[in-house]
């Protein structure tokens, strides 16, 4: 890969993450005056990534978009075709076909005018509280440390290891 972007090895990322390098270490930022056609797909990658932390782009209520068989799934699992694909929570706005209700972490950061939970003077706070009921088939217990790790490296760089996370946590 090019010195322009990042690297690809999932250990690089998550010991940054675990250590709390800077993100520096992950890649190798770009120092040319040329345009990049990764930008504007990293910027709508990145928008897949909900305040709270949870990483649409990987949900399979998103993924299905390419997965005919996957959509099929989820519609005998009780979801509505209306629904389907999901186009991310703040497309949505908050929306979330897995609630019966708007996201009230989605409604808290447009009442306090923050992007992501992390930017919030509260982070975290218990709207982040994990849910032991269903820890086993929803990321929700992921919130707090993907905003951390957010924060500490970055939304674009953290799409590009939110896959291998959820698969080390499920």
């Amino acid at each position: 890969m090019s010195a322009c972007g990042p690297t690809p090895a999932l250990s690089i990322a998550w010991r940054t993450i675990g250590n709390g390098r800077s993100a520096s270490t992950v890649s190798s930022p770009c120092r040319a005056n040329h345009s990049h056609s990764k930008r504007s797909a990293m910027n709508e990658r990145a928008r897949l990534v909900a305040p709270c932390g949870i990483d649409c782009g990987i949900c399979e209520l998103y993924t299905c978009k390419d997965n005919p068989a996957m959509t099929e799934y989820l519609i005998a699992k009780g979801f509505s075709r209306e629904v389907l694909p999901c186009k991310g929570c703040l497309d949505v706005e908050g929306k979330c076909p897995i609630m019966s209700s708007v996201c009230e972490i989605y409604i808290c950061t447009q009442h306090k005018k923050v992007s992501r939970c992390y930017s919030c003077d509260e982070f975290p706070c218990a709207k982040l509280t994990p849910s032991a009921d269903k820890a086993g088939v929803l990321p929700h217990n992921l919130k707090v440390f993907n905003s951390a790790s957010m924060k500490r490296i970055g939304v674009e760089e953290f799409t590009q290891i939110s896959s291998q996370i959820k698969e080390l946590y499920y």
